[in-house]
């Protein structure tokens, strides 16, 4: 299997380095993967770049927890915003937001060209739904409001337990679906349904009669 790495560039003038970066090393909770023997040159990496990169056949190292990376950025200083790895059905990301190497933008900044980033806290919520499993729910709530325009031409809203509309734009809920859509320049389409589902339950009462 193989991990990809993908390299945020800060989009602060002078941020990006076309000095070589290299990972030396890939913690998760399974183990611990490196030194990596390689250096990622190609291209190098633009102010307000993302730059992706792989390291293929890599054993699956779990839950993803720590990256250790080092810049050649010696007077060619690199603000790194973040790093997502990604691999074996799993992402993690891996903020900085500071200088390797010495600034660019002559603001005195410097940093250290080693550092040792850990994983972004995961909200609790977030782990909650991750581990919920498959959608099973969808609550919804609904509005439909006309432009002033089409208010002025009589144009009202309407809006059921299911669907709505507010002149030429609609909706409709499929609760036992898990779906929901919205759509636009549609009058003619929902001015039909209505008729159709007025028509319907005019014919309701004389079809049990005949029965």
């Amino acid at each position: 299997m193989t991990y990809l790495f993908r390299f945020i560039t800060s989009s602060r003038r002078g941020a990006g380095t076309a000095s070589p970066v290299k990972v030396q090393s890939l913690v998760g909770v399974r183990g611990r993967g490196g030194p990596y023997p390689w250096w990622w040159t190609a291209g190098g990496f633009p102010t307000g770049s993302e730059r992706e990169f792989a390291l293929p056949g890599h054993a699956d190292l779990g839950e993803l927890q720590e990256l250790a990376l080092e810049t050649e950025a010696e007077g060619d200083g690199w603000l790194l915003e973040s790093v997502v790895v990604s691999g074996h059905g799993a992402s993690a990301r891996f903020p900085y937001g500071h200088w390797l190497g010495d600034s660019d933008a002559a603001d005195g900044e410097t940093g250290p060209r080693q550092v040792v980033l850990r994983r972004a806290a995961v909200p609790n919520a977030a782990r909650e739904r991750a581990s919920a499993g498959p959608l099973s729910r969808i609550q919804t709530w609904a509005a439909a409001i006309p432009e002033k325009n089409k208010v002025a031409r009589g144009v009202r809203a309407h809006v059921g337990r299911l669907e709505g509309s507010a002149g030429e734009d609609a909706f409709f809920i499929a609760p036992n679906q898990l779906r929901f859509a919205l759509a636009d320049g549609v009058s003619q389409w929902v001015r039909s349904l209505r008729a159709r589902a007025r028509r319907a339950h005019r014919a309701r009462p004389s079809e049990r009669a005949r029965h």
